[in-house]
């Protein structure tokens, strides 16, 4: 009676009452729509000692903390949540997923990682972030630290103990919930046979390439696919499992180590899928767009080249780290080729030796840069008759011209050209390597 009164003294009180009614009916119907409806899955757990979507409170705890970004060992935090999130989603993991994350820092990108799944690898060489991160990643199974330098570890005991902490997981009640289990023993067969191939594939010699010979020929059809077969297995890990077995490696790189890293990670195309790094943005153009003759064409374009097609996937300004480097950063993904589906070449020691001979001595034209390997008069001879100029650099050969050449010169000499020399050969390779490293170093490095 009241709210009628009201509405005839009052007409606005007619429209305000029919609005009330309605808020009412709306509410009731939600509150019964939500009791019907099932229970949303609560949110990944905010683990990771300095996770905060907000830089200034990453900022702030870490001050509180008292801890400070080394830069002995290229530390800079990455403070921009948006940018973990872009990487992980670049990588398109899937649960069960293999991940080794070099240098996890803070623990924010880890977090990004277990969220989406994967079963992570840490290794951290700050001894003061592994205690952090040691306590706060106790409970989590999906999570493994080791506290050590990644340069310094045996990668292949490595990636072992992260295939035997999928077969665990696999057989524990997150892994059966994940529905990535198909049968333990059947798991722990195929994951045995998957690594002795894995084996096999990094550390089998470049017969089938040699079979295959210098015309390019293509592989018998059965040899394609045994190979296919035996990548396909590989990379499945469990028998007629739906998910996977790849390792998938990312890091916040100090720039400082990305050359060290990448000769340590590149050539394992048999056990490895793919890399994302995150490294200095010139650096990163340089590997995936700089191009023959140019003055940046270096050595590591066509390591690069060989073992795996790299790709620039996005820039990242140099304000979104903590302390704040000279220069940009960016990710770049790196896909591995397995040993099988490289370019052929006679010996791939001695073409890895060949080309880093050739560019020892960037100013030389390659026929008196390549000696003592070879004579200057054979490397011409190789030269002319695959259709090279005679007086051409190493940085104006590409990646094929210089997989020809090396047939050619292992065709000319019998492949006894190629060892003469080491010592002195090892030691230009080692004033290369540092004249490299003087080039990338830069007062940032990163952490994440």
């Amino acid at each position: 009676m009241a709210a009628c009164l009201s509405a005839a003294l009052h007409p606005r009180c007619a429209a305000i009452h029919k609005h009330n009614r309605g808020t009412h009916v709306a509410r009731a119907a939600q509150r019964e729509g939500e009791a019907l409806a099932p229970p949303l899955p609560p949110p990944p757990p905010q683990v990771g000692w300095l996770w905060d979507k907000k830089a200034a409170d990453t900022h702030k705890r870490l001050q509180e903390q008292k801890l400070r970004p080394k830069k002995s060992l290229g530390q800079n935090f990455m403070l921009d949540d948006n940018v973990l999130a872009s990487v992980v989603d670049a990588a398109a993991l899937q649960p069960g997923d293999l991940v080794l994350e070099i240098g996890p820092g803070t623990g924010n990108l880890t977090r990004h990682l277990l969220a989406a799944g994967a079963l992570v690898t840490a290794v951290e060489k700050d001894y003061a972030l592994s205690e952090q991160l040691e306590v706060e990643f106790a409970g989590v199974a999906e999570m493994r630290l080791v506290c050590g330098d990644v340069l310094r570890q045996d990668v292949h005991a490595l990636l072992d103990g992260m295939q035997r902490h999928r077969l665990d997981w696999l057989a524990s009640p997150a892994g059966q919930a994940a529905g990535a289990l198909s049968g333990t023993q059947a798991a722990a067969a195929a994951e045995g046979s998957s690594a002795a191939a894995l084996d096999q594939d990094v550390q089998q010699p470049a017969a089938a390439a040699q079979q295959q010979g210098q015309d390019g020929d293509s592989l018998p059809q059965q040899q394609q696919q045994q190979q296919q077969e035996q990548e396909g297995a590989g990379r499945r890990g469990v028998a007629g499992g739906e998910h996977p077995a790849r390792v998938t490696v990312v890091a916040n790189l100090p720039y400082y180590i990305t050359k060290d890293c990448l000769n340590q990670m590149l050539p394992l195309g048999g056990r490895i899928s793919d890399i994302y790094f995150m490294l200095q943005d010139e650096v990163g153009v340089r590997l995936t767009q700089a191009d023959p003759g140019a003055a940046d064409w270096r050595v590591m374009n066509l390591l690069t080249q060989y073992h795996s097609r790299a790709q620039y996937l996005f820039r990242i300004d140099r304000r979104k780290y903590l302390p704040a480097p000279k220069v940009d950063g960016a990710v770049v993904r790196f896909e591995l080729i397995p040993p099988h589906q490289r370019m052929p070449v006679p010996s791939e020691p001695d073409f890895i030796k060949l080309v880093k001979k050739a560019f020892s001595q960037r100013r030389k034209v390659v026929r008196n840069a390549l000696r003592p390997m070879y004579e200057p008069a054979d490397v011409l001879a190789a030269l002319e008759a695959v259709g090279l100029n005679p007086n051409a650099r190493a940085q104006d050969l590409t990646l094929d011209q210089f997989g020809q050449l090396a047939w050619k010169l292992h065709e000319q000499t019998g492949g006894s050209g190629s060892g003469s020399n080491g010592e002195e050969q090892q030691q230009q390779q080692q004033q290369q390597q540092e004249r490299l490293e003087a080039q990338q170093e830069d007062n940032g490095g990163s952490s994440a």
